[in-house]
């Protein structure tokens, strides 16, 4: 059951990622401590700029950003996973390295085209 709380965990809108985070390591750590262990197997991922990089947080990494708030990181991750399209890999190697990218992802500026222009105010 642990595992499953883990893996329906997501990041509520209200929640911030602090938050997230803090409960996302509880919830792997009640999982680590009932005996399961998702940090098990090691991946070599191959950088954009070639070096290589391995990680036993691969399984981790890749749960908490596809758990993180789809309308805050939904572009974040969306360029992370059209990345692997080209072998391009910019996952992090550890959870701590994916809550930094999170934390310091802006969002592309979308131009909001219901708001009615300011030239025709009367002064």
């Amino acid at each position: 059951m642990a595992l499953v709380d883990l893996i329906r965990f997501t990041q509520s809108k209200q929640q911030s990622l602090d938050d997230f985070f803090n409960e996302f390591k509880a919830k792997s750590q009640i999982f680590k401590t009932l005996g399961g262990d998702l940090e098990i197997k090691k991946d070599t991922w191959m950088m954009t700029d070639g070096s290589t990089v391995t990680t036993n947080q691969a399984l981790l990494v890749c749960l908490f950003l596809s758990n993180a708030n789809r309308q805050r990181y939904k572009e974040c991750t969306r360029s992370l996973r059209n990345d692997t399209t080209t072998n391009s890999i910019r996952y992090p190697s550890s959870l701590e390295d994916a809550y930094k990218m999170l934390d310091e992802f802006v969002a592309p500026y979308k131009k909001n085209n219901n708001n009615p222009s300011n030239n025709n105010v009367e002064s």
